[in-house]
């Protein structure tokens, strides 16, 4: 879907690649599946902080999987990544709205839970190592 070869046939699945795009630092991806319009300046920052981060995964918690004609959708996600010496759970229940080219993000409430990450506990992105030897 983010490489162009096809379009994302229900709000889950844009959501799902909205998710990789950000793993990715693809912003014209994320600027181009979005219905507010997103400057260059924005872009380039959403890319710098998404290279910035380490992902740990998306676990889409609910999607109302809307009929064939509906126009309108909802997913809710957490999505979590590594910021630092902190865990960063970002949760959010998203809009999104079917267009001629396919579905949109609207938007969505986001919230944030930070977590400071022992440096002697075990790192979690599930590596096995302790924090200090893998991402601090």
């Amino acid at each position: 879907v983010i490489n162009g070869a096809c379009r994302a046939d229900s709000p889950e699945a844009l959501m799902r690649s909205r998710y990789t795009a950000y793993t990715e630092a693809n912003g014209s991806y994320l600027a181009h599946t979005q219905q507010e319009a997103m400057s260059e300046v924005e872009r380039s920052e959403l890319e710098r902080w998404s290279k910035s981060v380490f992902w740990l995964g998306l676990e889409v918690v609910d999607a109302k999987i809307p009929s064939q004609e509906a126009a309108e959708g909802v997913v809710e996600f957490r999505a979590r990544y590594l910021e630092g010496s902190n865990e960063v759970c970002l949760a959010e229940r998203s809009q999104f709205r079917r267009t001629q080219d396919g579905w949109i993000y609207v938007d969505g409430k986001p919230s944030v839970r930070r977590t400071s990450v022992d440096r002697n506990g075990p790192c979690p992105c599930g590596s096995g190592k302790k924090f200090k030897k893998c991402h601090a």
